[in-house]
Formats: C-alpha cells, structure tokens, sequence
C-alpha cells in the first residue's frame, strides 16, 4: 500500500493512487486498495476508458475526476469487497 502522503482516502477503508502513463503523464486508472472483513489489505488496479493506455481488460468510465467519479461499481474479486466511486467517496453497494 502507498504511504498515507501518496494515497486518496475514499473513506469506509478505501483508498486510491492515481497511475499515470506516457510521455504526457496521462491518468490512466488507479490503484485501489481496501481492508478484507479480516483486516487484511486487499486490491487492484482500475483502467479508465478511452485512455491511450492499452488496457486489454474491463475499464470503468470517468464521469468526473474532480471529485472522482467512477462506473460502473468495483467488486473486488478476492475479497468480494463491492461499491461505487462517487463525488470522492467510497459508497459501499
């Protein structure tokens, strides 16, 4: 997990890194991370769409980036840890 210094807190134990790409440093996704019901740190990475990183997997669709607005919802496939980016916030589903 990044340091606290780096990290956006979404608040309901979730947290984001922006991941830039490219010579322009583009925003292409983030790096999402969150607590299992077991404490434990849990993850993963969320392309944007339409971005020129070539993602080859599902992208979620930027409706704002100020304050950071996501769709569709994230589901955690590890840890089933499921909700929605809205206005900045994690919005648990």
């Amino acid at each position: 997990m990044p340091t606290d210094s780096e990290a956006i807190d979404l608040g309901n134990g979730t947290k984001y890194t922006r991941v830039v790409w490219g010579d322009n440093n583009e925003w292409v996704g983030i790096n999402e991370w969150h607590l299992t019901p077991a404490g434990e740190l849990c993850g993963g990475w969320i392309p944007f769409a339409g971005t020129s990183y070539p993602a080859g997997q599902p992208t979620w669709d930027v409706i704002s980036r100020a304050p950071l607005t996501l769709s569709p919802s994230l589901l955690c496939r590890s840890c089933q840890h499921h909700g929605f980016i809205r206005e900045g916030r994690w919005v648990p589903a």
